[in-house]
């Protein structure tokens, strides 16, 4: 380069630009586009091209000239009709304008101007797509012609070219880089230097690049290989133009910047190896670099560039290998193709990687991006199955994004790149992701069957015997006609099994595609006892898209199988009342379905996911919580949204983390993220010592602890990342807010990443962990998901590790995230939730994290030896843990509880706001007159829909309530219409007129009150006065109107709705559903109900992050339920149209209402949730206008009217019944009754119903319907009731109703209690002279009782009992009044005549009642084996025979202590009664009868050894005495015996009658296999044994083996509690509440010793008081408590007053051990209802039965949940009151009980639990009387000798028939000890019981042991 030029070339650049580009542009004038239509056939586009062609000869003569020899050419085929035949023709113009260049740059204008016009002409025919590098070569050269009409005439053509398809003409030429680069590049040698400046000039004008930057940014290699190629001095002078024009402005720095893109091009571009030779030394020489170091600066890039030329030149590509092989530091030869594959292994992912980019990247033409997919699918195949099986995911992802979002002229090239990956696959590893290819491709099956459908086929049809174990995975095949031969392969292969028969493994197993996550670490995830090697696979590998594919899957199957479906949630639910009070928690079908939706569908964050998961969630329907059970394993997740560990050093975290991570990695949707996950995974691989940079797995590596807990699946992932050493380039930098981040960003992904990125960049110290979360910093610019995990570990290393400042910042960005809410209309709701619940989950971490202060402080101290050695000690490390703790606790209560009520976290709001509480005043006293914070513990118990806190709350306010208070107490009680009146008034006041939310809340209530008319009056009225007000009523507007069936209204309304937004609002999105079934609109149906059901599940999956969500959500559920109705109802009756991908028959009208009905009666009978149903189940079929469903929906109103009654809304249910009325349902006079009766208007029902049945047309129905006689019955229970008819009447009326209904079992049920009332009423002493009359009664009784057993058992446990009860005491007293002398009877004929069909009704009842029936009243049966009748006992026997050879594993265990029993009288009976279950039985029998014999005496000696000397353990393989019990379970000629828990002991009872084949127990009860060898002596005086055993299951139960103490008074109690259990289930209320009693297996093995179930997790309170007395620095063992020994010369003043004294040295704090315990908040709501509604129950249920000595350790707590467990019922029936120092309090309600139970105290939730309790055993008082019964029989202990004993051994305890006439007294409502005591009501004997617990008066004269003051 010689002399010097003027001005610099950017400038000289400049001008030229302004020069030619104002010349050129202004006189390009394009012609009007000829555009190619789509129907056209090639021949007429041939057609076009002659004419046009013609037409331009004859105008234009010097086109006429050429046009000969091109035709002759290209000739045209105006034949060839295919659609390929225009862009062949086309191509080979292309080919032929290439070989015209010579003669277009030498000739002169006027040659060139006719190529240019005959290339205008032709171009108006390509297409977008069409390849035509001729075209781009004549169109470059044409605009660097030196003739300017030349170069208009060029400039047209791009300008035709934009015109026909829109591509940038920057974009035109970098389709055509590669060549036009080089033309221009000889241009530039061929040029002067100051001509070469116009040249680029031209270029970027004409084809609108930006600069001169922009052109060379990537055309620049081109333009420098072939000047590199010719090294001419020429040459060089351009390489130095290029370099000074570049942004480098050095030609060294130019090409060593561009080497790695330079050396691919002249490597595939030299014409021999010399020329490459030459090439070399000119780069070397003009760079001053060896060519190893410029190999060498960018190796993987060098190679990677080069790869990507395997689609058009492959033998270069390999020459060029193995050129870079050689030239490399570590020369490597490659002399054959797996030489070369195994060089290009450690490439490999560096190459994906590559193309992920490439793909990507914008700048990259379409054309490029074909040529990289053709270089991908070329590489594929030369790498092979053995080096791409290992990168299957990868490609997987990538191959995925390529399909999806490249555009569609890509196809073609990505379905190859698919194709060869497919075929390059070995078996083995395509089964391993066979669904996840298929889930993608099928959505291309229609569009590109000519791509996809062979790809199914070497699946499916030609790889069939290999992969036909996993066929079942591509159940989401579309049944199309592509796919015929596909899905016919797959029919041969997959059994389709039986779904009636075999609903639940179907079922479960199409749950198993849905829960695809690894979530084998929680306590839900087994869907099944065994998995296959698939089916575990497909439980671990992550496959989203299969996910979306299951659930429509799943749907179809729940949808069509509603039947089965139905059956399994009955059967569940009968499982679950077998196992009633039972601690063994086993998930039924239902619950583990139901269970697993619920965890997966957190990851749901699409609304398409979302939708998937509300279509089953719908169709399943709302089915009783109660009946899902929540089982946590124990070792749950964690109280934090993050899991607590350590370190991220600690083994746990690692796990979980590099699981995350890989999940990350197979499910990112974008590959960048991908690779941001993949290189994070190499970094966390190293930080925890798994790298492998050798190559093999090693030794050390494979014995690592994290390597060893992940599974296979996740190893083969992670095997790539042990070696490969890849980086992310660039990386995002931040330019950080000042101030607090939160209020600097506007969404959450925003704000929490900049933040946490603001704090990474913080970490300035120098260890492992510092270093690990730097480098885990990209993932914050990528996976916000991912970063979030990592978030709290960031935070807690800086506060440890950093200094003061940034806890003051991390301080300040807490508090302005919390005191968010205060500024509502400053953030969007999602963010400010989001975000205020994110620090909340981070303060719960850091707390969690502190009190492991010993285990954290140790990691601590490993940190700062690396940090400060001087300040490593554990004394420093323990202040700083202490320190993190300090900082939380800082943080106020009060606006933490305001923080949490703003982001729903209500139960935290509750947690903190009572701590504040306390804070405040300890006596939790002053906060009842304090308005603001009685409001605002309101306000949380209404989100919480606690109604007993809310009455609580209101009987405890001091200070008169508000019309606000007292309104939200009516609406929590239900009374809409007294809510309705403060609404009303509070509307009218003043102030109201500028406040919409008063007058909402009057329309709501109408609604509520179901008067319609008049909310949508009232809202119409509103609205005419305060337009502005209409975004505040318009939805209550829509609802009345579509409630009302005013359709044009509804329309109307719906149209002030925002235009073109989806509704997200319940009753809008419902208007518009049933406006578009009107209209029959299926597409705007579909396309609302998918919006609806994904606004409806956003806060399920948010609930589902919490533990017992199912019910956390339920409402949102029952909004789901209803809108599946709705769907099925639009497609049965308005022709609406299902999902297309749905594939479900649509059902007739009639089956539809059935299942409707099953799904109603399975839901939750709670008034506003069935309400809702019925609603939309009304309007839908309201719409149809069809009169034969006129009857359905007064069956509806009726059913409205039924349910409103039951839940005391007696104003709403009385217009449902006039609404009802309209339908004339059959059932409506009986329903009109009902609501007289409920509202004590007893004379007007009874009245109404004696018309009904009194009406001619009615008798009509006893003919054809049960109606008749059920209106009959209820008539006959209403005069019992009003007690309106005498004995005789009544009896009539109830046998009448028995000759309706003779095989009911109600029907005779009704008519023996009613008789057996009459005969309690008679005295209990019965003389001889009113034997008769007795017995006659007896008879009556006991056949009205057997008779109702013989067609069901829903009231066995009343009618049972009873029967048994009358049975045997007749008999009794027929023995003792006529005993049998002499061998002869002395009892009158007539007597003995009633005796003998007493026995026969009972033995015509033991044949035709089911035997497992007999089960449930085992123990009063054995209770009464020493019957004095030897007839009687001889039947008796014969039951407990056939109970027991039906069910021996049950009843061995029931028999055991007659079997060992001391007393000989039941021994011998008990042998009698054995001898009848031998009788005639098979061998095995015989067997099991004799070895259960022999285990159970076994177990006794193992219950009475004695330990040797001081030992505290001993073995089963070192005791000699336990050696037959070891042998007996060793042996494996018997079925070994079952264990003894409730949950395996209490049969299923059918619900509806009795049924052929009923399954009383499941076939697989488990059974012991063994006992674990070592065993534990407890520390008390008899020293039970702790033991532990395995069952048939291998799971291991411990028991406690009891010496020296008789079990027979526990067992019978236990019998009581598992009765009230069942009777508190069954009542609404209280299963609403969840009141239960914990209970536990006793099994007396005789009167001395028996067994117990060791109940896990549970301590006594006293224990725990002290331990937390001690916590809190009291002193535990204070002596003044002395001061309260008894003294019955004591006056009552004074100890009252030394009560006082102790009391103050013992304050209650209670409630400060469950504030520790559960930490996590909705645990400690969870907890605390726990405890105060099960002391409620017990406390009831011990009064009643007298239970005393409950002293702080006979009452334990479990210490996972809060629940109550009683133990020692030694002291029952009052003994207490007979003590040395007698019991004068009812039950234990002492002050720190009290305060456990939170500010309300006794009030809310214990006095509601009470009353409810109360209530149950009220209405169930003679079935329980009758259990109590037994006491009587069973000779106790404390009564031994104070009874009176027959000839046969039989006791009658004189006194505990005193007790049980206690008993009564106190369950009807009589105070024992007052003389004329009148029977209180609940309520009032409710209160009376909680004032003598808790009186000063009766606790300070209590024994000093009971320790009143704790």
């Amino acid at each position: 380069m010689t002399g010097s030029r003027d001005g610099s070339p950017r400038k000289i650049a400049k001008l030229e630009l302004q020069n030619y580009g104002n010349k050129l542009w202004t006189t390009a004038m394009p012609d009007p586009a000829l555009l190619l239509e789509d129907e056209e056939t090639a021949a007429q586009c041939f057609e076009k091209i002659k004419k046009d062609l013609d037409l331009s000869a004859r105008r234009n003569p010097d086109v006429a000239e050429i046009l000969p020899d091109f035709l002759r050419a290209v000739p045209l085929h105006t034949e060839r009709p295919e659609a390929k035949a225009r862009f062949l023709y086309l191509k080979a113009v292309s080919a032929w304008f290439r070989q015209q260049l010579g003669s277009f740059r030498t000739g002169d204008d006027k040659r060139q101007l006719v190529l240019l016009k005959l290339l205008h002409l032709l171009l108006r025919f390509s297409s977008k797509d069409d390849d035509l590098p001729g075209f781009a070569e004549i169109i470059l050269e044409g605009v660097l012609s030196s003739w300017v009409i030349v170069r208009v005439q060029t400039t047209r053509c791009i300008t035709l070219a934009y015109e026909l398809h829109p591509v940038h003409p920057s974009e035109f030429f970098r389709r055509y880089e590669d060549i036009l680069a080089v033309h221009l590049a000889h241009r530039l040698l061929d040029t002067p230097y100051e001509q070469k400046f116009p040249i680029m000039s031209t270029v970027i004008t004409v084809f609108k690049f930006g600069d001169i930057e922009e052109l060379l940014s990537t055309s620049i290699p081109f333009l420098l290989q072939p000047l590199i190629a010719c090294g001419s001095p020429a040459a060089v002078d351009a390489l130095t133009f290029l370099a000074e024009v570049s942004p480098l402005h050095d030609l060294s720095k130019l090409l060593f910047e561009f080497f790695e893109q330079l050396l691919p091009i002249m490597i595939v571009e030299a014409k021999d190896d010399a020329e490459l030779e030459q090439g070399l030394r000119l780069v070397e020489k003009l760079t001053s670099k060896p060519r190893n170091k410029l190999i060498a600066s960018d190796n993987s890039r060098l190679h990677n560039e080069l790869l990507l030329f395997l689609c058009t030149k492959p033998e270069p590509v390999f020459k060029g290998l193995k050129f870079l092989a050689k030239a490399q530091e570590n020369s490597v030869e490659l002399n054959t193709q797996a030489d070369v594959a195994k060089y290009l292994q450690g490439k490999l992912w560096s190459f994906l990687f590559f193309v992920d980019a490439k793909l990507a990247s914008a700048h990259n033409t379409a054309k490029y991006k074909g040529n990289v997919l053709d270089s991908l699918a070329r590489f594929i195949t030369f790498m092979g199955v053995k080096y791409m099986s290992s990168t299957r995911t990868k490609l997987l992802a990538s191959l995925k994004t390529a399909i999806q979002n490249l555009p569609a002229e890509l196809l073609p090239q990505s379905f190859g790149a698919w194709k060869a990956f497919v075929e390059t696959l070995d078996m083995a590893s395509l089964k391993s992701i066979l669904s996840q290819i298929a889930v993608i491709l099928v959505p291309f099956v229609k569009t590109n069957p000519e791509f996809v459908v062979p790809i199914f086929e070497y699946f499916v049809v030609k790889n069939k015997r290999s992969l036909r174990d996993h066929f079942p995975e591509l159940f989401f095949l579309p049944d199309i006609p592509e796919l015929k031969e596909v899905n016919d392969t797959l029919a041969n292969y997959i059994n389709q099994p039986d779904i009636p028969n075999r609903f639940p493994k179907y079922l479960m197993d199409a749950v198993q595609f849905v829960d695809i996550m690894d979530r084998s670490h929680n306590a839900t995830h087994t869907l099944s006892t065994q998995l296959t090697a698939s089916e575990a696979r497909r439980l671990r590998i992550p496959q989203m898209e299969v996910k979306q594919h299951a659930l429509r899957k799943l749907r179809t199957l729940i949808r069509n199988s509603q039947g089965s479906l139905h059956q399994l949630i009955e059967e569940s639910d009968q499982r679950a009342t077998s196992r009633a009070g039972s601690s063994i928690a086993k998930q039924s079908d239902i619950s583990r379905l139901i269970s697993t939706l619920m965890d997966c569908c957190r990851d749901a964050v699409t609304n398409t996911e979302r939708q998937r998961f509300a279509e089953v969630l719908g169709s399943i329907g709302a089915v009783d919580p109660d009946w899902v059970e929540d089982v946590e394993s124990s070792s749950a997740a964690s109280t934090t949204r993050w899991k607590v560990f350590s370190s991220v050093q600690d083994e746990e975290f690692a796990e979980l983390f590099l699981r995350d991570l890989v999940k990350g990695y197979m499910t990112s949707e974008h590959t960048d993220t991908q690779n941001t996950c993949g290189v994070v995974l190499q970094q966390a691989l190293f930080f925890y010592g798994l790298r492998d940079e050798k190559g093999p797995l090693s030794r050390q590596m494979q014995n690592s602890a994290i390597w060893q807990k992940l599974t296979p699946d996740y190893h083969e992932v992670l095997m790539p990342f042990l070696s490969s050493k890849y980086t992310v380039r660039g990386g995002g930098t931040f330019e950080y807010a000042k101030g607090p981040f939160f209020d600097s960003y506007t969404t959450f992904e925003g704000w929490i990443r900049h933040w946490t990125s603001s704090m990474i960049d913080r970490i300035d110290t120098k260890t492992a962990t510092a270093d690990f979360l730097k480098r885990c910093a990209v993932l914050v610019e990528d996976d916000v998901n991912r970063s979030v995990s990592l978030l709290p570990y960031i935070v807690l290393y800086l506060m440890v590790h950093c200094d003061e400042a940034f806890k003051q910042d991390l301080a300040f960005e807490i508090t302005t995230v919390l005191e968010s809410y205060k500024r509502p209309s400053d953030f969007h709701p999602d963010y400010q939730q989001l975000a205020t619940q994110t620090i909340l989950s981070l303060l719960d971490f850091l707390f969690e994290w502190s009190k492991k202060e010993d285990v954290v402080a140790r990691c601590v101290r490993d940190e700062q030896v690396h940090i400060s050695p001087s300040h490593a000690t554990s004394s420093h490390c323990l202040e700083l843990v202490q320190s993190v703790k300090r900082f939380v606790e800082s943080v106020d209560d009060e606006l933490l509880a305001r923080a949490s009520f703003s982001c729903k976290a209500y139960a935290r709001a509750m947690f903190h706001y009572e701590k504040f509480l306390r804070l405040e005043d300890k006596s939790l006293n002053r906060w009842k007159d304090q308005k603001e914070q009685l409001e605002f513990l309101q306000s949380i118990y209404v989100a919480l829909d606690e109604t007993d806190g809310i009455t609580g709350l209101n009987s405890m306010r001091t200070c008169e309530p508000s019309i606000e208070d007292q309104t939200i107490l009516h609406l929590s009680n239900g009374n809409i219409q007294e809510a309705l009146s403060c609404f009303e008034q509070l509307a009218r006041l003043p102030e109201s007129q500028f406040k919409p939310d008063n007058h909402r809340h009057v329309v709501r209530c109408l609604l509520g009150l179901d008067e319609a008319n008049t909310a949508l009056s009232c809202s119409n009225g509103i609205l005419s006065e305060h337009l502005d007000w209409i975004d505040d009523l318009n939805e209550l507007r829509i609802e009345a109107a579509w409630k009302l069936s005013q359709w044009g209204a509804l329309e109307n309304h719906l149209e002030n709705e925002p235009i073109g937004q989806l509704p997200n609002k319940w009753s809008v999105g419902v208007g518009r559903l049933l406006l578009d079934c009107k209209k029959g609109d299926s597409a705007d149906f579909q396309l609302t109900m998918g919006n609806l059901r994904a606004q409806m599940m956003a806060p399920v999956c948010a609930a589902s992050m919490q533990k017992r969500a199912y019910h956390r959500c339920y409402d949102q559920i029952v909004d789901l339920h209803a809108l599946q109705e709705l769907e099925e109802g639009a497609t049965t009756w308005f022709g609406i149209e299902p999902d297309e991908e749905m594939k479900f028959v649509v059902k007739p009208g009639a089956q539809l209402l059935a299942e409707w009905k099953t799904r109603l009666a399975l839901a939750q009978p709670s008034y506003a949730n069935i309400q809702k149903i019925l609603t939309v189940r009304r309007i839908i079929l309201e719409a149809t206008e069809r009169p034969e469903l006129r009857l359905e929906i007064g069956n509806c109103w009726l059913h409205s009217a039924k349910v409103a009654r039951q839940s005391q809304h007696l104003q709403t249910a009385y217009s449902f019944l006039l609404n009802a009325s309209a339908y004339s349902p059959p059932e409506l006079p009986a329903e009109q009754a009902k609501w007289l009766w409920a509202k004590g208007q007893k004379e007007q029902a009874i009245a109404s119903l004696e018309k009904v049945v009194r009406n001619d047309s009615w008798s009509d129905l006893a003919r054809t319907s049960p109606l008749f006689a059920k209106t009959k019955l209820l008539l006959a229970r209403y005069y019992e009731e009003s007690k309106s008819l005498e004995t005789t009447e009544m009896v009539e009326k109830f046998s009448e109703v028995v000759k309706l209904m003779p095989n009911v079992e109600k029907s005779h049920f009704y008519l023996g209690q009613y008789r057996d009332k009459v005969l309690e009423g008679k005295s209990t002493k019965v003389t001889k002279e009113e034997f008769k009359v007795y017995g006659d009664q007896v008879l009556l009784v006991v056949g009205d009782f057997v008779n109702s057993l013989k067609y069901g058992c829903h009231f066995v446990h009343q009618s049972l009992p009873r029967l048994l009860t009358l049975w045997l005491d007749f008999s009794s007293l027929f023995t003792y009044e006529y005993p049998f002398k002499k061998g002869k009877d002395t009892a009158p004929k007539e007597i003995q005549e009633q005796f003998n069909n007493l026995r026969s009704i009972m033995k015509e009842g033991l044949a035709r009642i089911p035997k497992y029936v007999f089960l449930t009243a085992m123990p009063q049966l054995i209770s009464r084996i020493c019957h004095p009748n030897e007839q009687a006992f001889v039947l008796l026997a014969e039951i407990i025979a056939k109970t027991t050879q039906a069910f021996p594993q049950q009843a061995m265990w029931h028999l055991a202590p007659l079997n060992l029993s001391k007393k000989k009288t039941r021994k011998d009976r008990y042998k009698r009664i054995m001898e009848l279950v031998r009788k005639d039985q098979p061998a095995p029998l015989l067997t099991f009868l004799t070895k259960k014999e022999d285990f159970c005496s076994q177990l006794a000696v193992l219950c009475n050894i004695q330990p040797k000397g001081n030992s505290k353990t001993d073995s089963f393989s070192e005791c000699g005495e336990t050696r037959t019990l070891r042998r007996l379970l060793k042996e494996d000629d018997w079925l070994h015996p079952i264990l003894p828990f409730s949950a395996f002991m209490n049969p299923i009872l059918p619900t509806d009658g009795y049924q052929q084949k009923h399954e009383a127990f499941s076939d697989t009860l488990p059974t012991i296999r063994e006992f674990v060898d070592k065993f534990v002596y407890m520390p008390s005086l008899m020293k039970p044994k702790k033991v532990s055993l395995i069952d048939s299951n291998g799971q291991t139960y411990t028991l406690l083996c009891k010496p020296k103490d008789d079990l027979r008074k526990d067992s019978r109690f236990m019998d009581l509690i598992n009765i009230v259990e069942k009777f508190l289930r069954e009542d609404a209320e209280c299963r609403k509440r969840q009141l239960k009693i914990r209970s536990y297996f006793v099994v007396p093995l005789n009167e001395d010793c028996g067994i117990l179930e060791w109940v896990p997790n549970v301590g006594p309170i006293r224990a725990i008081l002290i331990q937390t007395y001690k916590d809190t620095r009291i002193d535990p063992h204070n002596p003044i408590f002395k001061t309260l020994n008894y003294n019955p010369n004591r006056p009552i003043e004074e100890s009252i007053a030394n009560f006082r004294k102790v009391l103050a040295a013992y304050p209650p704090v209670f409630h400060i051990w469950f504030q520790k315990k559960f930490a996590d908040s909705m645990e400690w709501l969870t907890a605390r209802l726990n405890f105060s509604r099960d002391v409620a129950v017990m406390s009831i249920v011990g009064y009643i039965m007298g239970l005393g000595d409950r002293h702080s350790e006979n009452i334990l707590i479990d210490e996972t949940n809060g629940e109550i467990l009683h133990v020692d019922f030694s002291c029952l029936f009052n003994n207490g009151e007979r003590l040395e120092v007698p019991e004068r309090v009812p039950f234990r309600l002492t002050h720190n009980i009290v305060d456990a139970m939170g500010p309300l105290g006794v009030e809310g939730f214990f006095r509601t639990a009470c009353e409810l309790t109360l209530k149950v055993i009220r209405e169930q008082k003679n079935t329980m009387l009758g259990v109590l019964k037994t006491f009587v029989h069973d000779p106790l202990v404390d009564w031994q000798g104070k009874g009176t004993k027959s000839e046969s051994g039989e006791m009658v305890n004189e006194l505990a028939v005193a007790n049980l006439l206690k008993i009564e007294q106190r369950i009807t409502g009589q105070i024992s000890g007052v003389s004329d005591s009148v029977a209180l009501s609940v309520q009032g004997e409710v209160n009376y019981l909680i004032r003598e617990a808790t009186t000063e008066r009766n606790l300070s004269r209590m024994y000093v042991g009971w320790a009143p003051y704790l």
